[in-house]
């Protein structure tokens, strides 16, 4: 990349909603970096990444060049359950 060139600025969610979204709880949008911090709501960022990332994989399942990314989350899911 030459000197000049400028790198586009990266963007993360600033806010995430801490329920538990499996049991449609109703929760509220707390900053991510109070939620990363605070055990409980982790967990369930957590647990809800995890979900939606399963149904990435189902959607997807048939893309044959995801395979390492399906075994990666099927490792993360299986860390996860103990």
């Amino acid at each position: 990349m030459a000197e000049s060139e400028e790198k586009e600025p990266m963007q993360f969610r600033a806010f995430v909603n801490v329920a538990d979204q499996a049991h449609s709880e109703k929760g509220s949008f707390v900053p991510i970096v109070e939620a990363l911090s605070q055990e409980g709501h982790r967990q369930i960022v957590l647990k809800n990444a995890l979900r939606e990332l399963k149904t990435f994989e189902e959607k997807y399942s048939q893309i044959t060049e995801l395979a390492v990314v399906f075994a990666a989350i099927d490792k993360v899911m299986e860390d996860n359950k103990k």
